[in-house]
């Protein structure tokens, strides 16, 4: 039963708040699309038209994005990147995994000024700025980024190498003053 000057959305299948500072929601809606709510005062915001089974939902961790993942149809990037204050897609990926892991995939540093995305079990790609048409660095799992230190290389060789996730760590300021981002695969 919603509360008094609230919206309902009886279809919906899938809701979340923006964690940050609590605010706003997202609510998919497979009849109609992603609804963007103000907690506050119940009132839709923004109706993003997007009539899909969205499987998964996440934010970034300054609500600047949201992340959304469908299940993935041959042809199409069903792995998106949205402006939660304009509501427009601003990056599209392909994930062929299970669709509720997609937005798993993806990790921002607190201050988001990166972005890393698992694109696939071997390569880890990382943008800067909310620029999403390159990535600003790639990093491949293989034998270098991986492999523990003085084992054989014989024995490496014969072992493949891949990722199964990675989080960025928060931002450390060196002796010099320079900042430095880091991130831990594994």
């Amino acid at each position: 039963m919603p509360e008094d000057g609230f919206p309902s959305y009886p279809t919906a299948t899938l809701g979340k708040f923006a964690p940050s500072k609590g605010r706003l929601a997202v609510i998919a809606d497979p009849s109609l699309g992603l609804h963007v709510v103000d907690c506050l005062t119940g009132k839709e915001v923004r109706l993003i038209l997007k009539q899909t089974a969205i499987s998964a939902l996440s934010f970034s961790p300054l609500d600047t994005w949201f992340i959304t993942c469908e299940k993935f149809v041959q042809g199409e990037k069903n792995l998106i990147v949205w402006d939660l204050a304009s509501g427009s897609e601003v990056a599209q990926f392909e994930w062929k995994k299970g669709s509720k892991e997609g937005t798993k995939s993806i990790k921002f540093t607190e201050d988001e000024r990166y972005m890393g995305r698992l694109s696939s079990r071997t390569q880890i790609e990382v943008y800067e700025n909310g620029n999403y048409n390159a990535p600003k660095v790639t990093i491949n799992a293989n034998e270098e980024t991986l492999a523990k230190k003085g084992g054989k290389k014989e024995e490496s060789k014969k072992n493949k190498f891949w990722f199964d996730g990675f989080e960025f760590i928060p931002a450390h300021t060196a002796q010099g003053g320079t900042p430095h981002q880091y991130l831990f695969a594994w």
